[in-house]
């Protein structure tokens, strides 16, 4: 059973991120020319419209999304479980159309307070709707997930995807309307991505609302939205801050390479998709949860620890190709803020414990303590450091989620992870991200990747030796000699 389990697990996942994987393809194909027809400012100013939206997407979902997954699984009824998918629909539709009307009545201030000027007022309106039509169909593609529909879910979400990248393409790069053009984009692509869903999902899922729901779909969800701040904190705080000691140039390079570090998005989130319907499907197996858990808490690390370590080796000559010589320096930042992203896989992992007790008011509280000491370390490094002070800031914030997650979600959920073989992936992933960051300021690009190749090597072997057990080690042995014997044939 744990073989199939982790094996559904990973066949989900690894669907959800070659999804991803086109996705941020395209988009860094394109980098190249938006970098020569956007200046650092127009990304430093994206960034901040970023952060407004980020903030107010709690607001707009309710949290709801955490809630829905546990009233869906807790549904014996198969009849009875479109319901909540329309339900919380009908939810959001009210909420929205409240929020829509204050903020874009409201958006001139809100310029003034983020942009120092109301001169960007439209912009913001712009993202506000654009969030609004994102929200509505995001039930939807709950439902799709939660129903293991991973690949009509990464097909929608593909054309989605293409869509705005074409239209961002005309908007700016052939029409140069700047920013302007990016959101406009963002928003003409959730216009027709909600109306695909609705003519492709929703017309299948039969009409019902209970507006009973309301009440549990706000009670479990809503705790949620506080958390939801608090990563607007760890991932915007440290920007909002840079932008204010440093200037929008600073914070546009610093942009670029979040965005390149942000790739690393590509597979936690392919991950992350996967992860919560999986884990909630064993809200009533606790005890099969607990050995299951451990072991994906495991993989998990050597996984994306290598992955990780890539993102370390190649920062420098990745940017020194792919983008303007008045970007150089984001290659300084790929590496942490790729590592920052990892943990965030992590802290997924070690939540399920506070999900089936009903404790989310925990998880917000633990993001709270992260976003906290994020502010506090970017007020500390910022001015000393820069753009790496603002992602050293980033990365240790992530840390502290993984850690305290652990320590409260084991009373709820006591799982039987392998810490000596953790720990030793641990240390070692940290000392050659350490190693990796160092070299790759030595010298040529190129020649660093040289040294980064001797490292990476290393870190394979202490993996093979000290991390996977002896059965791992020969069940890898077994897959490679097939795979390699497939090929032959």
């Amino acid at each position: 059973m744990l073989k199939l389990e982790l094996r559904r697990l990973g066949r989900n996942s690894l669907i959800y991120g070659i999804g991803g994987v086109l996705q941020r393809f395209i988009g860094l194909l394109l980098l190249p020319l938006f970098t020569r027809t956007l200046s650092p400012e127009d990304y430093g100013v994206a960034s901040l419209i970023g952060l407004v939206s980020a903030g107010l997407a709690g607001l707009f979902n309710l949290g709801t999304g955490n809630s829905m997954g546990v009233l869906y699984f807790r549904e014996e009824d198969p009849e009875k479980k479109p319901t909540i998918i329309w339900s919380n629909t009908a939810l959001l539709l009210g909420v929205i159309a409240i929020l829509v009307l204050v903020f874009v009545t409201a958006a001139r201030v809100m310029s003034t307070w983020v942009f120092e000027t109301p001169a960007r007022a439209n912009l913001l309106r712009i993202a506000v709707v654009s969030l609004a039509l994102t929200t509505i169909t995001d039930p939807f593609y709950a439902y799709l997930r939660m129903e293991e529909k991973a690949k009509w879910y990464v097909v929608l979400t593909l054309i989605g995807s293409m869509t705005t990248l074409l239209l961002s393409t005309l908007l700016v790069l052939v029409l140069r309307w700047g920013v302007a053009g990016l959101l406009l984009a963002s928003l003409f692509g959730q216009a027709l991505m909600l109306a695909i869903v609705l003519g492709v999902i929703a017309r299948r899922l039969p009409i019902r609302v209970d507006p009973h729901l309301f009440v549990p779909l706000v009670r479990i969800g809503f705790p949620s939205i506080f958390g939801l701040f608090a990563f607007l904190v760890i991932d915007y705080g440290g920007r909002q801050i840079l932008q204010r000691m440093m200037g929008l140039e600073q914070l546009g390079i610093y942009s670029i390479g979040y965005s390149f570090g942000m790739v690393m998005m590509i597979f936690v989130s392919a991950f992350a998709t996967a992860w919560p319907p999986f884990f909630v499907s064993f809200i009533n197996r606790r005890e099969d949860a607990k050995i299951i858990f451990g072991r994906v808490l495991k993989y998990y690390l050597i996984a994306f620890g290598l992955l990780t370590m890539l993102f370390f080796a190649a920062a420098r000559p990745v940017v020194a190709v792919m983008v303007a010589p008045a970007f150089d320096k984001a290659f300084t930042v790929i590496g942490m803020v790729a590592a920052a992203y990892a943990l965030r896989g992590c802290y997924l992992i070690l939540l399920p414990g506070l999900y089936f007790a009903e404790k989310l008011k925990w998880q917000s509280a633990i993001e709270w303590v992260a976003a906290l000491l994020n502010i506090g370390l970017s007020l500390w490094w910022i001015p000393r450091y820069g753009i790496m002070g603002a992602a050293g800031a980033t990365l240790v914030s992530y840390l502290a989620l993984p850690v305290l997650s652990w320590a409260i979600g084991q009373w709820y959920l006591p799982v039987d992870y392998d810490w000596p073989r953790i720990g030793v992936a641990a240390l070692a992933l940290g000392i050659s991200g350490f190693a990796l960051f160092r070299v790759s300021r030595v010298g040529t690009p190129f020649t660093a990747m040289t040294y980064s190749a001797l490292i990476l090597t290393a870190l394979m072997i202490v993996f093979g030796l000290g991390v996977l057990s002896v059965p791992e080690r020969r069940l890898m042995v077994d897959r490679c000699r097939a795979f390699a014997k497939a090929l032959n044939e």
